[in-house]
């Protein structure tokens, strides 16, 4: 029988796990600095500071479970009181499921082809960030749900100490969608946004993904995907933020990211393995007010259309393989805050010009010809040749 792990947690966490009979075992651990109220229905339930453990054990077959956390409980000595979030009667030992808002981790055990199912619902809304991990058997890949739901929660779905479903808010058929004919909603996007972030996909992203053509919001960070993005994707004209870091996407940057995607306010693609050059279709991203490209393999010249890009706060170049000079009047865009354009090939001379509003810059590690204007504009510019030893205390220069 294969193992499950929880975690209430706010940090990656390791569990030690065994197994008793045909039963599995689930370790629950709060990894929260705040205590937790842990319930789980079939289990009861138990108090669990920050770091406390709690295993459970359950029968092969057992289908409808759930695990959740409670959080501001008072109970006393016979184990009755109530909870903030997710109480479940008034009873420390649940004996049914918890009342909204709460995160659920939900399970089968030894279903279809014998195989158990889990997975993190927001059925019942949200009150604690959860990660649900196996931790033997053939299945080694985790789920989390960590983003900041309770800080981003809209107004009519705040609750204390937590973020209800819409559902629970309207209870009406296009939030509950008892008749199974609904569509999606912005307050169901709302949470969708939001799941798929940190996780341990394999494969590639799914063509029909861009059948989504409302999606206003994409965060695909740390997700395990790789392969180029589909063509589909062009159809996602509504995006305003993209964030696709840390995972192993190939092939070029694509041009409709540029052409469709003109509604971006912020592009994260840091820590792919793209090729080729910075594509000439961004330039039509008027809107842009966060560019990070760093680390992801690209090659060719800085393009000057970059200055063009009169909204952009924040640069981010760094570790590509970017040649050739500084386009003149990088340092004098109006907008502009922080430059990151380290640890790439660029040369020639830098600008001399800047502008006040120029908060941090990054240039270490190219091959920049200096001059007498330029230690004046920036003192300490030695470490922006690759030959010369930066000081690690010291890498960036600031105007």
């Amino acid at each position: 029988m294969s193992l499950k792990s929880l975690s209430l947690f706010s940090f990656p966490f390791i569990a030690l796990c065994f197994t008793v009979a045909n039963a599995a075992t689930f370790n629950i651990r709060n990894n929260c600095p705040y205590t937790v109220w842990a319930a789980a229905v079939p289990g009861g339930g138990r108090q669990l500071d920050g770091g406390g453990t709690w295993d459970i054990n359950v029968n092969p077959g057992t289908t409808g479970a759930r695990i959740w956390g409670r959080t501001n409980c008072q109970f006393d000595g016979a184990g009755r009181g109530g909870c903030q979030t997710g109480d479940c009667g008034g009873l420390l030992q649940c004996q049914a499921y918890g009342a909204p808002p709460n995160t659920l981790a939900e399970f089968a055990l030894n279903q279809f082809n014998n195989l158990d199912f889990f997975d993190i619902s927001l059925v019942d809304g949200f009150n604690v960030p959860m990660e649900f991990s196996p931790t033997s058997g053939s299945c080694s890949r985790g789920i989390r749900c960590v983003a900041d739901i309770i800080g981003q929660c809209p107004n009519e779905l705040k609750a204390p100490g937590g973020c209800n479903n819409p559902c629970t808010v309207y209870k009406t058929d296009q939030y509950c969608c008892n008749s199974g004919t609904c569509s999606a909603t912005d307050l169901s996007r709302f949470f969708k946004e939001r799941g798929l972030a940190v996780n341990n996909f394999s494969g590639t992203l799914p063509p029909e993904l861009g059948k989504l053509v409302n999606l206003e919001q994409l965060d695909i960070e740390s997700c395990g995907l790789g392969g180029e993005i589909p063509l589909t994707f062009a159809n996602l004209e509504n995006l305003q933020k993209v964030r696709a870091s840390d995972n192993a996407f190939t092939g070029k940057i694509p041009d409709f990211v540029g052409n469709n995607w003109t509604k971006l306010t912020s592009l994260r693609f840091e820590g792919n393995s793209f090729e080729g050059p910075i594509p000439s279709s961004l330039a039509n991203l008027a809107s842009l007010t966060s560019l990070i490209l760093r680390n992801v393999l690209l090659t060719g010249i800085l393009p000057s259309y970059i200055t063009e890009l009169h909204s952009l706060k924040r640069l981010d170049l760094s570790f590509n393989n970017l040649t050739g000079t500084i386009p003149s009047d990088m340092f004098m865009m109006g907008s502009l805050k922080y430059l990151f354009l380290g640890n790439n090939g660029l040369s020639g001379p830098i600008p001399n010009r800047t502008r006040e509003i120029l908060i941090t810059m990054n240039l270490v590690g190219n091959n920049f010809t200096l001059n007498s204007s330029n230690i004046r504009l920036l003192p300490g510019l030695e470490c922006l040749q690759r030959s010369f030893p930066c000081s690690r205390a010291a890498p960036r220069c600031t105007s």
